[in-house]
């Protein structure tokens, strides 16, 4: 079975996939390379995936293994990593990026 330095699951924003929580444990691993993170998530923010990205990108060598289904934010954090693997069975799902607006409710760019 294989072993993962930490996991992002659930909503990206909030949780274990929020970019404090991402950020907290990528300091665990600032002198341990390569960093192994699981992801398996519907998707969220993407102000958080965005910041998920580059603290990927500043950590140097972090793979995401990409485990079930992952959308939405979710894809976009994986950006940020050097490697990205997938297992047959699981899925990505990349879309339009798409806002609530107040008046008009949900809107695809």
């Amino acid at each position: 079975m294989k072993k993962y330095d930490f996991e992002i699951t659930g909503d990206i924003g909030w949780g274990f996939g929020s970019k404090h929580y991402v950020t907290m444990r990528l300091r665990e691993f600032r002198e341990k390379r390569p960093c192994e993170v699981r992801v398996n998530s519907l998707g969220g923010s993407c102000d958080d995936a965005l910041d998920i990205v580059s603290r990927f990108r500043e950590h140097g060598d972090v793979t995401c293994h990409m485990r079930g289904m992952n959308a939405s934010a979710a894809t976009i954090l994986a950006m940020g990593a050097k490697k990205i693997t997938m297992e047959s069975s699981g899925l990505m799902l990349i879309h339009n990026c798409s806002g609530f607006v107040w008046e008009l409710g949900m809107m695809n760019a």
